[in-house]
């Protein structure tokens, strides 16, 4: 939790695909059945690797929602900030300067 009175949280996630495919197929078979509303999905590079940032609300548990993920072989790094809506902004710029420090190696 990274304020537990604004419900605003930070996870990290290692998921172990069973075949490699690409960025892209895995960011559409991961947001195809949510039920979010995507507010938008970005691919972008960082030192060479290839990153994809999607923004989403979920309005069943009411929050908003940016996971950024990349790839390596079939190991897929999930970064997600969650928070209310109304207290997205306020620790966005924490979230944004740890996946900013990643180093791929």
């Amino acid at each position: 939790m990274l304020d537990e009175v604004d419900r605003t949280n930070f996870n990290v996630l290692v998921e172990s695909l069973p075949e490699e495919m690409t960025l892209d197929e895995y960011i559409s078979l991961a947001t195809s059945n949510t039920g979010f509303e995507y507010l938008s999905n970005e691919n972008y590079t960082v030192d060479g690797q290839e990153w994809n940032e999607v923004v989403s609300l979920n309005h069943q548990e009411g929050t908003k929602l940016n996971q950024r993920t990349f790839m390596i072989g079939t190991d897929v790094y999930i970064f997600s900030y969650a928070s209310l809506p109304e207290n997205y902004d306020k620790h966005i710029e924490v979230f944004e300067s740890i996946t900013d420090s990643v180093a791929i190696q």
